[in-house]
């Protein structure tokens, strides 16, 4: 291992040189269309992307909860709104396609591909941010309560409170 940088630990191998490809995103397969199908690769979302979708995903969520109390009719019509509006963006963004490309898919495709999104990039992020969290309070933290680190924390602001009270 002389010479090799020893991977972090959420790496499985031995080495970064062993988890390079943990980092290279892996796209997925899949096919958009009815009569002429076209296939495409899905990457992991970019942050970039991933906020767009979420703002995407907020909005479809509005249209749907908008007014609970109407009837099936309404919902229905807000539904099929979300549909043609908002999924072929989602697909159009995700898959960096234009709208028209992305409103030739079918129902059955929409649904497969959001799943792959969904579960590729939502699914257990709030598990791997709260480990990332208690990761980042474990090392800044060391003990401390978070005001007492605040507090011992060389900024200007802190320097500037002590000015102060030595005056």
């Amino acid at each position: 291992m002389r010479g090799q940088t020893p991977a972090p630990s959420n790496f499985k191998g031995e080495t970064m040189a062993d988890d390079i490809n943990y980092l290279i995103p892996q796209p997925k397969k899949i096919v958009i269309g009815t009569k002429q199908i076209k296939e495409y690769e899905l990457y992991p979302l970019s942050i970039k992307d991933q906020r767009q979708i979420t703002d995407l995903i907020i909005e479809i969520i509005k249209m749907l909860v908008l007014n609970a109390g109407d009837n099936n009719l309404a919902l229905i019509g807000r539904l099929a709104e979300a549909i043609t509006t908002k999924v072929p963006e989602i697909l159009s963004v995700s898959l960096g396609i234009d709208k028209a490309e992305a409103e030739e898919a079918t129902n059955d495709q929409v649904i497969y591909i959001v799943n792959i999104i969904l579960d590729d990039n939502y699914k257990d992020i709030q598990k791997k941010i709260s480990s990332i969290a208690e990761k980042v309070m474990s090392i800044f933290l060391s003990g401390k309560s978070s005001q007492e680190s605040v507090n011992t924390m060389d900024t200007p602001l802190n320097k500037e409170a002590d000015s102060q009270e030595s005056k």
